[in-house]
Protein backbone atom coordinates (compact mmCIF):
# COMPACT_ATOMS: atom_id res chain seq x y z
CA UNK A 1 0.00 0.00 0.00
CA UNK A 2 2.87 2.24 1.23
CA UNK A 3 4.61 1.45 -2.06
CA UNK A 4 1.62 2.33 -4.76
CA UNK A 5 1.64 5.95 -2.59
CA UNK A 6 5.03 6.48 -2.91
CA UNK A 7 4.34 6.07 -6.33
CA UNK A 8 1.51 8.35 -6.89
CA UNK A 9 3.51 11.34 -5.30
CA UNK A 10 6.84 10.33 -7.30
CA UNK A 11 4.23 10.45 -10.66
CA UNK A 12 2.85 13.64 -9.56
CA UNK A 13 6.42 15.38 -8.94
CA UNK A 14 7.71 14.05 -12.46
CA UNK A 15 4.73 15.76 -13.92
CA UNK A 16 4.92 18.63 -12.32
CA UNK A 17 8.45 18.87 -13.24
CA UNK A 18 7.90 18.20 -16.71
CA UNK A 19 5.75 21.08 -17.12
CA UNK A 20 8.03 23.39 -15.77
CA UNK A 21 11.20 22.31 -17.70
CA UNK A 22 9.00 23.27 -20.81
CA UNK A 23 7.28 26.13 -19.68
CA UNK A 24 11.32 27.48 -19.37
CA UNK A 25 12.31 26.01 -22.57
CA UNK A 26 9.28 28.12 -24.12
CA UNK A 27 10.74 31.47 -22.68
CA UNK A 28 13.89 31.00 -23.60
CA UNK A 29 13.16 29.41 -27.29
CA UNK A 30 13.08 32.31 -30.07
CA UNK A 31 10.77 30.57 -32.36
CA UNK A 32 8.05 30.10 -29.63
CA UNK A 33 7.98 33.79 -28.48
CA UNK A 34 7.43 35.15 -32.28
CA UNK A 35 4.62 32.43 -32.33
CA UNK A 36 3.03 33.42 -29.20
CA UNK A 37 3.31 37.29 -30.87
CA UNK A 38 2.04 36.21 -33.81
CA UNK A 39 -1.03 34.72 -32.32
CA UNK A 40 -1.29 37.80 -30.18
CA UNK A 41 -1.11 40.12 -33.52
CA UNK A 42 -3.92 38.39 -34.68
CA UNK A 43 -6.26 38.78 -31.61
CA UNK A 44 -5.49 42.29 -32.16
CA UNK A 45 -6.45 42.64 -35.60
CA UNK A 46 -9.87 44.64 -36.66
CA UNK A 47 -12.54 43.58 -38.00
CA UNK A 48 -13.76 44.29 -41.43
CA UNK A 49 -16.44 46.43 -39.74
CA UNK A 50 -14.10 48.25 -37.23
CA UNK A 51 -11.97 48.68 -40.34
CA UNK A 52 -14.66 50.49 -42.25
CA UNK A 53 -16.15 52.35 -39.13
CA UNK A 54 -12.47 54.21 -38.61
CA UNK A 55 -12.41 55.05 -42.48
CA UNK A 56 -15.87 56.33 -42.53
CA UNK A 57 -14.58 58.47 -39.20
CA UNK A 58 -11.77 59.85 -41.11
CA UNK A 59 -13.92 60.78 -44.36
CA UNK A 60 -15.98 62.34 -41.79
CA UNK A 61 -13.72 64.08 -39.37
CA UNK A 62 -12.05 66.02 -42.94
CA UNK A 63 -13.91 68.59 -45.61
CA UNK A 64 -13.10 68.07 -49.00
CA UNK A 65 -12.99 70.27 -52.31
CA UNK A 66 -15.76 69.37 -54.49
CA UNK A 67 -15.28 69.71 -58.38
CA UNK A 68 -16.61 69.84 -61.45
CA UNK A 69 -16.10 67.11 -63.89
CA UNK A 70 -17.54 67.33 -68.15
CA UNK A 71 -19.61 64.27 -68.98
CA UNK A 72 -21.82 63.06 -71.58
CA UNK A 73 -24.80 64.95 -69.11
CA UNK A 74 -22.92 68.47 -69.24
CA UNK A 75 -20.26 69.86 -66.82
CA UNK A 76 -21.55 68.42 -63.28
CA UNK A 77 -20.29 68.73 -59.79
CA UNK A 78 -18.34 65.99 -58.56
CA UNK A 79 -16.77 64.81 -55.19
CA UNK A 80 -13.45 65.82 -54.42
CA UNK A 81 -12.52 62.35 -55.87
CA UNK A 82 -14.27 63.82 -59.49
CA UNK A 83 -16.62 61.38 -59.04
CA UNK A 84 -20.02 62.90 -60.26
CA UNK A 85 -22.64 63.67 -57.40
CA UNK A 86 -26.34 62.86 -57.89
CA UNK A 87 -29.20 63.84 -55.82
CA UNK A 88 -32.65 61.44 -55.56
CA UNK A 89 -36.03 62.60 -57.00
CA UNK A 90 -38.09 60.40 -54.24
CA UNK A 91 -36.48 62.50 -51.85
CA UNK A 92 -38.30 64.63 -50.09
CA UNK A 93 -36.66 68.44 -50.20
CA UNK A 94 -36.06 69.99 -46.99
CA UNK A 95 -36.79 66.91 -45.31
CA UNK A 96 -34.19 66.56 -43.36
CA UNK A 97 -34.31 62.26 -43.94
CA UNK A 98 -33.35 60.25 -46.91
CA UNK A 99 -35.06 58.01 -49.00
CA UNK A 100 -32.09 55.78 -49.81
CA UNK A 101 -31.66 53.92 -47.19
CA UNK A 102 -30.62 49.44 -47.54
CA UNK A 103 -29.41 48.34 -50.10
CA UNK A 104 -30.15 51.73 -51.91
CA UNK A 105 -27.37 53.13 -49.87
CA UNK A 106 -24.90 51.05 -50.63
CA UNK A 107 -25.52 51.16 -54.55
CA UNK A 108 -26.22 55.19 -53.87
CA UNK A 109 -23.68 56.40 -50.86
CA UNK A 110 -23.95 59.07 -49.08
CA UNK A 111 -21.74 61.89 -49.72
CA UNK A 112 -19.94 63.29 -46.28
CA UNK A 113 -20.64 66.22 -44.85
CA UNK A 114 -18.33 68.96 -44.75
CA UNK A 115 -17.17 69.87 -48.07
CA UNK A 116 -16.49 72.96 -49.95
CA UNK A 117 -17.88 74.27 -53.01
CA UNK A 118 -15.28 75.80 -55.42
CA UNK A 119 -15.16 79.30 -56.26
CA UNK A 120 -17.23 80.50 -58.92
CA UNK A 121 -19.54 77.76 -59.02
CA UNK A 122 -23.18 78.35 -58.91
CA UNK A 123 -25.89 75.96 -57.45
CA UNK A 124 -29.11 75.50 -57.52
CA UNK A 125 -29.57 76.25 -53.78
CA UNK A 126 -27.57 76.35 -50.03
CA UNK A 127 -24.90 73.75 -49.29
CA UNK A 128 -26.45 71.92 -45.96
CA UNK A 129 -26.19 68.50 -44.58
CA UNK A 130 -28.71 66.17 -42.70
CA UNK A 131 -28.29 63.70 -39.98
CA UNK A 132 -28.74 59.98 -41.30
CA UNK A 133 -29.71 57.33 -38.66
CA UNK A 134 -26.57 56.13 -38.52
CA UNK A 135 -25.17 59.43 -37.47
CA UNK A 136 -22.95 60.01 -40.35
CA UNK A 137 -23.59 63.54 -41.95
CA UNK A 138 -24.77 63.88 -45.47
CA UNK A 139 -23.91 66.79 -47.26
CA UNK A 140 -27.26 68.19 -49.23
CA UNK A 141 -28.08 70.88 -51.87
CA UNK A 142 -31.05 73.07 -52.10
CA UNK A 143 -32.83 70.52 -49.43
CA UNK A 144 -31.98 67.45 -51.34
CA UNK A 145 -29.29 64.81 -49.85
CA UNK A 146 -26.26 64.37 -52.12
CA UNK A 147 -24.77 60.96 -53.13
CA UNK A 148 -22.65 59.25 -55.25
CA UNK A 149 -23.25 56.03 -57.73
CA UNK A 150 -21.15 52.54 -57.64
CA UNK A 151 -21.40 52.26 -61.57
CA UNK A 152 -19.55 55.20 -61.91
CA UNK A 153 -15.44 53.74 -61.80
CA UNK A 154 -13.77 57.27 -63.06
CA UNK A 155 -13.66 60.65 -62.97
CA UNK A 156 -15.93 62.06 -66.26
CA UNK A 157 -18.47 59.62 -65.60
CA UNK A 158 -22.24 60.08 -65.00
CA UNK A 159 -23.87 56.55 -65.49
CA UNK A 160 -26.28 57.37 -62.99
CA UNK A 161 -28.14 59.63 -64.73
CA UNK A 162 -31.65 59.30 -65.48
CA UNK A 163 -31.48 55.64 -63.74
CA UNK A 164 -35.27 54.78 -62.83
CA UNK A 165 -36.11 58.44 -63.87
CA UNK A 166 -35.35 59.46 -60.21
CA UNK A 167 -31.46 60.14 -60.26
CA UNK A 168 -29.96 62.98 -61.49
CA UNK A 169 -26.79 65.20 -61.95
CA UNK A 170 -26.25 68.28 -60.27
CA UNK A 171 -25.29 70.64 -62.59
CA UNK A 172 -22.61 73.20 -62.23
CA UNK A 173 -23.08 76.83 -63.39
CA UNK A 174 -20.11 79.49 -63.66
CA UNK A 175 -21.01 82.42 -61.89
CA UNK A 176 -19.49 85.29 -62.53
CA UNK A 177 -18.83 86.64 -58.64
CA UNK A 178 -16.20 85.14 -57.46
CA UNK A 179 -17.06 85.03 -53.96
CA UNK A 180 -14.89 82.89 -51.72
CA UNK A 181 -15.86 79.08 -51.17
CA UNK A 182 -19.20 77.95 -49.13
CA UNK A 183 -16.97 76.41 -45.96
CA UNK A 184 -17.82 73.61 -43.61
CA UNK A 185 -17.89 76.37 -41.42
CA UNK A 186 -21.11 77.76 -42.87
CA UNK A 187 -23.09 74.55 -43.37
CA UNK A 188 -26.02 74.00 -41.54
CA UNK A 189 -28.63 71.04 -41.11
CA UNK A 190 -31.18 70.71 -43.54
CA UNK A 191 -34.28 70.32 -41.34
CA UNK A 192 -37.12 71.89 -43.82
CA UNK A 193 -37.41 74.07 -46.82
CA UNK A 194 -36.55 77.30 -45.80
CA UNK A 195 -32.79 76.15 -44.27
CA UNK A 196 -32.11 75.12 -47.52
CA UNK A 197 -32.63 78.04 -49.07
CA UNK A 198 -34.36 78.72 -52.57
CA UNK A 199 -32.60 78.18 -55.90
CA UNK A 200 -32.19 78.26 -59.95
CA UNK A 201 -31.97 75.89 -62.48
CA UNK A 202 -29.42 73.12 -62.60
CA UNK A 203 -31.78 70.46 -61.96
Amino acid sequence: MQKKQWAVVAGLIAAALSVSACESASANDPSAMATQSANMSTTMTPTPMQAQAASTGMMASKGGLMKTEHTMAGTVLANPHGMTVYYYSADKKGSGVSACTGMCATEWPPVISPVRIPAGVKLSGKVGYIVRANGVRQVTINGYPVYRYAGDHAPGEANGNGIGGVWHVFTAMSSMSSSSMSSSSSMKPTSSPSSSGGGGGGW
